[in-house]
């Protein structure tokens, strides 16, 4: 229990934290789990279900044993729980989709969360009711961190990877099928809860004003928040060219960047790693060629397969480095990793003499008053100073098959989407070998 707290609820804190901890007494006490109420003890088995599978190392071991035993002492509940016009039903959908995040064998996400948004949007907690119908602060700091949860999570499942998974026949989560959003971010008018330190926000779209807090969770729904944007105008907004692509994913970038530098130093080591591979795969996502931004200058290739390494690098660490399973380690990390290997192979392939060469790339000009292309990343400290481009390509590719190989101990589409990859960067791969071998024997 103390880990979901710990862990899980500092990013997601869709219900009381007295709850939790009140219904864990009762269990104990003489009337037992039977004394409890439907929703209380829903909340207390999924809780323990989560926090028990986020810890899974393997599909066979004990935690994942555990978290499914516990989802089957809740499940039972459901019918009792999941109530149309009773706010309990939020958080219980929410933690079903946490759930589902670590294993999506039992349960898809993306239909978990649009359960909890459809209830949110039924129920009126995407607006902020009107000041002279507030009349309990403390409920309505809870609605408010209902919303920004479920806001979260719907972002977060619904944005990634619908193009890798275009590429292959793999169980459809997220955006297998291009799948909008549960609600447009113009459609939403909540500010964050008065817990969190962050000024008012007039709209989802708005900017973020006043201080910074230490909180995560807010900080989580701030970075959704500007992936939104940017996802909405790339790809769901139409297939007609936006006039000036280029000032929009520059101003993008700078976005992304200025959350970054913003996080403040008292972030859980493990948060702000977690933090660390959501903005380099932001990047990405951003700067890939698409039907609004479709033509692509040399600086953007670069930019790219920067931090395509930057993140391919990073989520190996975390695969490999931790003792134990991280719990914002994920199922979408599976699929996060194959897209960012397929795009460092796409990259790859279309500026193979620019990228694999390492020279200078010219930074884009850009008129004054607008928003300076984002700096070059610096090469990784991580890396011998002497390691070329060549060699840093031919790890990358490696480090995306041994990751993905280590997630297949835990998610069986992992390995598929191993071979997937293995067959779609076998010929590049061969041709950095060909380059490779070629230059050891002229050094020598």
């Amino acid at each position: 229990m103390q880990y979901y707290m710990d862990k899980i609820y500092a990013l997601y804190p869709c219900f009381s934290e007295t709850t939790i901890w009140t219904t864990l007494d009762s269990m104990y006490l003489a009337g037992g789990e039977h004394a409890v109420k439907d929703s209380d003890r829903w909340l207390f088995w999924m809780v323990l279900a989560i926090a028990s599978t986020a810890q899974s190392h393997s599909k066979d071991d004990q935690f994942y044993r555990n978290g499914v035993e516990y989802v089957a002492r809740a499940l039972p509940l459901a019918d009792r729980v999941f109530m149309p016009g009773f706010m309990a039903t939020i958080p219980s959908l929410i933690l079903l989709s946490q759930y589902s995040m670590y294993d999506p064998i039992h349960f898809d996400s993306w239909h978990c969360v649009g359960f909890a948004t459809r209830v949110i949007l039924e129920m009126g907690l995407h607006q902020d009711p009107a000041s002279h119908n507030i009349k309990d602060r403390v409920d309505l700091d809870m609605r408010r961190k209902m919303f920004h949860s479920a806001y979260a999570l719907d972002r977060f499942v619904t944005q990634p990877l619908f193009l890798s998974l275009m590429l292959t026949r793999i169980r459809a989560v997220s955006m297998g099928h291009a799948r909008p959003f549960s609600f447009a971010d113009w459609t939403a008018n909540v500010i964050p809860p008065a817990s969190t330190g962050i000024g008012r926000i007039p709209s989802l779209s708005g900017n973020i004003t006043g201080p910074q807090s230490s909180n995560p969770f807010m900080h989580l729904f701030q970075l959704r928040r500007l992936q939104s944007a940017w996802y909405q105008t790339l790809y769901q907004s139409g297939e007609n060219p936006i006039q000036d692509a280029q000032s929009f994913l520059w101003k993008s970038c700078h976005d992304l960047r200025e959350w970054s530098e913003s996080l403040p130093h008292t972030l859980p080591a493990e948060v702000r790693r977690a933090f660390n591979l959501e903005l380099e795969w932001s990047y990405v996502y951003v700067l890939m060629p698409c039907a609004r931004a479709p033509h692509i200058t040399e600086y953007r290739q670069a930019l790219i397969f920067e931090h395509a390494l930057g993140f391919i690098e990073g989520m190996h660490a975390m695969a490999f480095e931790t003792e134990k399973a991280t719990p914002l380690t994920t199922y979408y990390d599976v699929m996060k990793t194959y897209f960012i290997g397929s795009q460092l192979v796409t990259v790859l392939r279309d500026a193979f003499d620019l990228l694999v060469s390492g020279g200078p790339v010219s930074m884009p000009h850009v008129d004054g008053g607008s928003v300076p292309p984002p700096p070059m990343p610096h090469r990784f400290f991580h890396a011998p100073q002497f390691e070329d481009n060549l060699s840093r390509c031919l790890k990358g590719i490696r480090l995306v098959r041994e990751t993905l190989a280590k997630f297949g101990e835990r998610w069986d589409d992992s390995l598929q989407l191993l071979a997937v990859f293995q067959q779609v960067g076998a010929e590049l791969q061969s041709r950095l070998e060909h380059e490779k071998m070629q230059a050891d024997h002229q050094m020598s």
